[in-house]
């Protein structure tokens, strides 16, 4: 009976030994899958703390906001702007087409015409004109027979004429003064009625009608919609070739004037201290801090926009307007940036 202890001895050598390194990598192992299991639960209770001990607001930077409206009924011909443009102050923004108004002002316009024409006819009148050449000839023809009168009056005086033949001349003279004497009665007379149409008539249209034009084109300059303030374009609301009412939003602009901070504290929250002149802090994205105080007592309790938590949805907010006492940096001077505010 043989015995192979020689083999025994070769089990025993090939049981394993690990190095400590090996146990100590293992270790690190268990505890990274340990860290990356508790992590969650440790962020959870951190939003738990917070959001039940610690007084703060999401918040917006806001700046003055400009809504442009419609002036007049109208359809929109053109749209000279897009989001994010900056505009200047009296800068054309949108162009309205108003097919009644541009209809009155092709009305006024043939209507002011023709008072001009007319008016044209009367100060070229052919009666007075026609009376104007005779009146000439009389002033001729006078100017003659007065002539032969003083001539028969110098051959009375001599001895050559006689009397008889002064006094024919006389006449003559009287029939040709009272004749251009009626040739300017009715040339007054056409004058008068030519001026009493025209400043009854005739001019008094040609100034109503010029009034109704420049009020039309006032209207219509409402149509060309300016900016108020220099700015940018947060939105355009208004497309070429839609009709749109008197008041409609056209678009909003955001000014660079005014910076506030806007809060929207959870109602929890609020308390009785926070009132106009509290300091704060606000929180930059770059997690810098600039102090900050409410500028005015909260009177407005509303919804925040998308306002969420891991834990719960908040719906109850308190609006609060707060005021950087320190210069905001430019690159953060944009308008709806996120900030924290703390209390």
């Amino acid at each position: 009976m043989n015995f192979n202890f020689k083999n025994k001895d070769q089990k025993i050598q090939q049981i394993p030994h690990y190095t400590p390194g090996k146990r100590h990598l293992s270790k690190i192992y268990w505890y990274l899958l340990l860290l990356l299991i508790i992590t969650p639960f440790v962020y959870l209770g951190y939003k738990i703390f917070v959001d039940t001990f610690i007084r703060t607001g999401s918040a917006n930077v806001k700046f003055d906001e400009k809504i442009i409206r419609a002036t007049s009924d109208g359809y929109v011909k053109d749209v000279l702007i897009q989001s994010n443009d900056k505009v200047k102050k009296n800068q054309i923004l949108v162009i309205l087409y108003n097919q009644n108004m541009e209809t009155d002002m092709e009305h006024l316009k043939n209507e002011l015409e023709t008072y001009k024409n007319r008016k044209g006819k009367l100060l070229r009148n052919p009666e007075v004109e026609q009376l104007e050449y005779t009146k000439k000839e009389a002033e001729a023809h006078l100017a003659k027979v007065k002539e032969y009168c003083n001539t028969q009056e110098t051959l009375r005086k001599k001895g050559v004429a006689t009397i008889w033949f002064v006094n024919e001349a006389n006449k003559d003279f009287d029939n040709a003064s009272q004749r251009l004497a009626e040739i300017n009665r009715q040339i007054e007379d056409e004058l008068l009625q030519r001026n009493l149409l025209l400043e009854t008539d005739i001019d008094k249209g040609i100034r109503n009608t010029e009034n109704e034009i420049k009020k039309l084109k006032a209207s219509l300059d409402y149509l060309k919609i300016v900016s108020p303030e220099n700015g940018t374009v947060a939105d355009v609301y208004a497309h070429e070739g839609e009709f749109i009412r008197k008041g409609q939003k056209i678009a909003h602009i955001v000014t660079k004037n005014n910076l506030q901070i806007v809060v929207y504290l959870k109602a929890k929250h609020f308390s009785e201290q926070i009132k106009k002149g509290q300091e704060v802090k606000i929180i930059l994205p770059d997690n810098s801090k600039i102090p900050g105080i409410v500028s005015e007592d909260p009177i407005i309790a509303k919804n925040e926009p998308n306002a969420s938590s891991l834990v719960r949805t908040e719906k109850r907010m308190v609006m609060i307007r707060v005021t950087p006492t320190q210069e905001i940096p430019e690159s953060y001077k944009i308008y709806n940036l996120p900030v924290e505010v703390f209390f």
